[in-house]
């Protein structure tokens, strides 16, 4: 697990000692060719962060700040190591994501990364309380990881899908806010 472009390009980083599902090379780098015009400036928050690796991306490619959300201790340590290898000052938040999300009411975030495990349907979940707390800036975009086989509503509030991608077993949809696309 690497960084794969931008400033930290090729810088290596620690997965969490626990079950975590990292985003491989492959699957990030797909994501990141759709979204690499959303970025820079973008304040963005990284939702089930397991290693950090996503908002460390964005970091990488000029991204002005990042929150991470995680859950498991192994998750923040591991998070905390790869934060100070690539200079991030970035918030990192050891709590259940509804709680975490609830916490930030009020900030704004132009980029979001909703990666939970697989067998749950925290994607949509996590997507309502985003709306919920107000959480997004006009024209934010949300990247859902999911398993493949997995559907995700075509809207979700002010939430629209604007691309879909298919790498292996994992999916990426990715909306774009209060914008009807």
């Amino acid at each position: 697990m690497r960084i794969i472009a931008g400033k930290h390009r090729g810088r290596k980083l620690v997965a969490p000692k626990n079950e975590a599902r990292p985003t491989l090379d492959r699957s990030k780098e797909t994501l990141f060719n759709i979204i690499q015009f959303d970025i820079a400036g973008k304040n963005v928050l990284d939702i089930f962060a397991g290693s950090g690796a996503l908002g460390l991306e964005a970091h990488s490619r000029g991204a002005s700040s990042v929150t991470f959300i995680d859950n498991d201790f192994n998750s923040i340590e591991a998070i905390k190591r790869n934060c100070s290898a690539c200079a991030c000052g970035g918030n990192v938040i050891k709590a259940d994501f509804a709680q975490a999300l609830q916490r930030l009411s009020g900030e704004k975030f132009g980029l979001v990364f909703i990666d939970p495990p697989y067998e749950t349907d925290f994607c949509v979940t996590a997507m309502q309380m985003l709306n919920q707390y107000h959480l997004l800036s006009d024209g934010a975009i949300v990247a859902c990881e999911h398993k493949r086989d997995t559907v995700l509503p075509e809207k979700v509030y002010n939430l629209s899908v604007y691309k879909t991608r298919s790498v292996g077993i994992a999916n990426f949809t990715i909306y774009k806010y209060g914008e009807e696309l």
